[in-house]
């Protein structure tokens, strides 16, 4: 019987120790994401202002 606990033991950790390293990837990988999303909507902020303001230049002289 003390086997067969300490299988299971053993089971559970390395269940346990995988859920955890996975949660971690998935956090880092979350965090990549949103890192990378938000410096694109920065260059698009960008982008779309340099656009408005081409626009306006040339409404001045046109």
């Amino acid at each position: 019987p003390s086997g067969s606990i300490k299988i299971r033991v053993e089971t559970i950790d390395y269940f346990l120790r995988r859920y955890r390293d996975g949660l971690v990837e998935d956090a880092e990988i979350r965090r990549t994401v949103e890192r990378e999303l938000e410096a694109y909507r920065k260059a698009t902020e960008a982008d779309r202002a340099a656009t408005e303001l081409v626009q306006i230049e040339m409404g001045r002289v046109g």
